[in-house]
């Protein structure tokens, strides 16, 4: 019983910010984001070849032939100096590169991957209020300092993961994915993308057959929670924000 007491902040902080955003959504009466597209089961098709391509330079980050520095995910909180938050960024610069190309051959807007001015008020006041609790919760269970040195290399760092991996799995694949099925089909689908890419690094870490089990259950309850949040919402701008704040104080 020991991993409900390490990831009950997580936990915590994921049923909060659902609270948060469905407060909200009440209060600023979102209208609804319409995106549609000419064939949705070759959305799903080009989808799916870019998430294998991701999950490719995962797999190639936390193998023998990758790096640490050039993987998409956070060191350690103390670790952060500026040139590996540079580093960072141009990891997920890299993993959000094929989708922004897709985005441009076949002509499609940022709307169609939650960047947009529709609900944005939503969606960052959802964020900020998200955050603010993620940190007290997070910080106080991990003990993290927000004054530490290397906190602003790390908090810049981990806006761009919690940017690009925003677009990609609640803007551009739960979108498309949305388009070929049932929502909370969708949904369950998306989650379960979002929980899998992470493993590799589990593995690299040496975490052991029944610790890679429970992180991705933990890790699809995440992407299935932010999945319902951009239902409420349709804008990751919020979610990016909370997205890095949880890697921040949560790693």
């Amino acid at each position: 019983m020991d991993f409900l007491v390490y990831y009950a902040p997580l936990l915590a902080t994921l049923a909060a910010s659902l609270a948060v955003f469905a407060v909200l959504q009440r209060l600023f009466r979102p209208a609804p984001v319409s995106v549609t597209f000419r064939s949705a089961r070759m959305e799903v098709a080009v989808s799916v070849v870019l998430y294998l391509m991701l999950f490719a330079f995962v797999l190639f980050a936390f193998g023998r032939g990758g790096s640490a520095a050039a993987s998409p995910e956070p060191a350690g909180p103390a670790d952060y100096t500026f040139p590996q938050a540079l580093m960072q960024l141009l990891a997920n610069a890299i993993i959000v590169l094929p989708f922004g190309i897709a985005l441009l051959i076949r002509r499609q807007g940022l709307k169609t991957i939650g960047i947009s001015g529709q609900n944005l008020a939503l969606s960052l006041v959802g964020g900020v209020i998200a955050s603010v609790i993620a940190a007290l919760i997070l910080g106080q269970a991990t003990g993290y300092s927000w004054l530490s040195p290397a906190t602003a290399f790390m908090l810049i760092a981990q806006l761009g993961v919690g940017v690009s991996e925003e677009a990609i799995f609640r803007g551009y694949l739960l979108t498309r994915f949305s388009a070929a099925f049932r929502r909370s089909v969708a949904e369950v689908i998306t989650a379960l993308m979002f929980a899998l890419v992470h493993i590799p690094q589990r593995l690299s870490g040496g975490a052991s057959a029944s610790e890679v089990v429970i992180d991705l259950a933990v890790l699809f309850l995440w992407g299935w929670v932010f999945n319902v949040i951009m239902r409420r919402t349709g804008n990751i701008a919020g979610l990016a924000l909370l997205h890095a704040v949880i890697n921040v104080a949560g790693g």
